[in-house]
């Protein structure tokens, strides 16, 4: 009969939604859906942990008003855009602002799709949380720089060390020569004292390029 029929329907809507849910409560990135005028109209949890902000909340809020920057809102306008005009994916790397007001960063990936008995297109957009990598990319940074810092150190060192060695060289054979000018031997003894210092400070600097420990002499 109809009634059976209408009955057979809602049971089968019941069950796609919940498998849709179902669905989305297992993606470990925030999954939102949002309407033709940019309004969230489902998000999954992991959305709502990445923003700390309830799901309730979420839902009715206009998408662009979780950026922390309005630098990114003409990024995500034209590519909100290009996913309405077009059946494509997009991608775009944006910083969300979760409840405290603190910086998410997140790589945003959209696609059109249709929903049944609605003329407008809607897009799923799925925020994955790059803060970690982002991290990484930092560090990585950080420690090329100190590569290149240590290189140059070592290259500085060695230079050093070449001019004190000719300088003490000299003074030695100028102590040689001095040797009976109890004065003057005084003032030599100084010098080759202070190339020294000064080779003990390149080795300080060798130290630091090759990643080993600094002595501060005293």
């Amino acid at each position: 009969s109809m009634i059976q029929e209408v009955q057979r329907l809602f049971l089968e809507a019941d069950r796609e939604r919940d498998f849709v849910q179902t669905v989305l409560k297992s993606v470990p990135d925030g999954v939102f859906v949002v309407d033709a005028q940019e309004l969230i109209q489902t998000a999954n949890p992991a959305a709502s942990t990445l923003l700390g902000r309830p799901l309730e909340s979420l839902v009715g809020t206009r998408f662009s008003t979780l950026l922390a920057s309005e630098d990114h809102q003409d990024p995500l306008a034209a590519m909100m855009h290009a996913l309405a005009r077009h059946d494509l994916p997009a991608a775009l790397e944006v910083d969300f602002a979760d409840v405290q007001g603190n910086p998410v960063s997140v790589a945003l990936h959209g696609r059109s799709v249709a929903i049944s008995g609605v003329d407008d297109r809607a897009a799923v957009l799925i925020a994955r949380d790059v803060r970690g990598r982002n991290a990484v990319e930092e560090q990585l940074r950080q420690s090329q720089k100190m590569e290149a810092i240590g290189t140059l150190a070592a290259g500085v060192a060695h230079d050093m060390n070449n001019i004190l060695g000719a300088v003490m060289m000299t003074a030695s054979l100028l102590g040689y020569k001095l040797r009976s000018n109890g004065a003057e031997q005084g003032e030599v003894r100084q010098i080759i004292s202070c190339c020294e210092r000064g080779r003990d400070l390149t080795g300080n600097l060798l130290g630091f390029a090759r990643k080993g420990k600094y002595h501060e002499e005293t």
